[in-house]
């Protein structure tokens, strides 16, 4: 069933990312809206990597000059499960191409263990397979905190605050509290460096309500943390 996978990607990639919402849904509680995000990329980052567009670009110049042979990318350990070489370009483009896609690049990224789950349940993946995917994943995570926690303050920022209130009507008719709460924080911090101190406030109390609401102390404590700094 793989290989058949594999051999007609895009009729049935886009029949398993149907099942995938259906599975992250009712198996881990995620959103639909949060979901079809990853519904949407998921599918464009296997394409992109299979076709070349994602491996490292070198200086023809350089090349031919220096006499170096063309780096080859590490081979993916599985045609469904995404490795830290090409995904971090792909969420690369995601965060500096304008416009700047934050929430869906974080949505793409913290499903990416749902996914796997989902494919291990329809025997397309094996659990050790799963683990070297995760581990070999986990390079990328404190990279993409550094990137988020800095957010209001990266040259992007009149674009962020643009297409915030898209992002965030996004998330909220969709009921996805989680992909909210991280949108009124970076709109929070945009305000509060803008000078508009109330709103800015009134933005990092929403979003740490909404972190609170999710468990997540963690995360509250750092919306917290905003508020009194400012």
């Amino acid at each position: 069933e793989l290989a058949h996978l594999v051999e007609h990607p895009p009729q049935n990639m886009a029949a398993l990312m149907l099942e995938f919402l259906a599975f992250a849904h009712k198996e881990a509680g995620v959103a639909y809206g949060r979901s079809n995000l990853v519904r949407q990329l998921l599918p464009t980052y296997f394409v992109e990597r299979r076709t070349g567009q994602l491996n490292p670009r070198q200086d023809i110049g350089d090349l031919m000059r220096l006499g170096r042979p063309f780096a080859r990318p590490k081979p993916s350990p599985h045609p469904l499960a995404p490795d830290s070489d090409t995904l971090a370009r792909f969420l690369a483009k995601l965060l500096n191409y304008d416009p700047i896609r934050p929430y869906p690049a974080v949505a793409l990224f913290t499903l990416i263990p749902t996914w796997l789950r989902f494919l291990q349940a329809r025997s397309l993946l094996k659990p050790d397979e799963a683990n070297a995917t995760l581990a070999d994943l986990a390079s990328l995570k404190d990279d993409l905190l550094a990137f988020f926690a800095s957010f209001a303050g990266d040259e992007g920022l009149a674009t962020a605050v643009a297409h915030f209130t898209e992002s965030r009507n996004q998330a909220q008719n969709n009921d996805d509290l989680y992909m909210a709460a991280y949108a009124w924080r970076a709109l929070g911090s945009a305000l509060l460096r803008q000078g508009d101190t109330a709103a800015g406030h009134k933005a990092i109390q929403q979003a740490s309500q909404q972190f609170a609401a999710l468990g997540l102390t963690t995360e509250q404590a750092k919306t917290q943390q905003l508020l009194a700094a400012s």
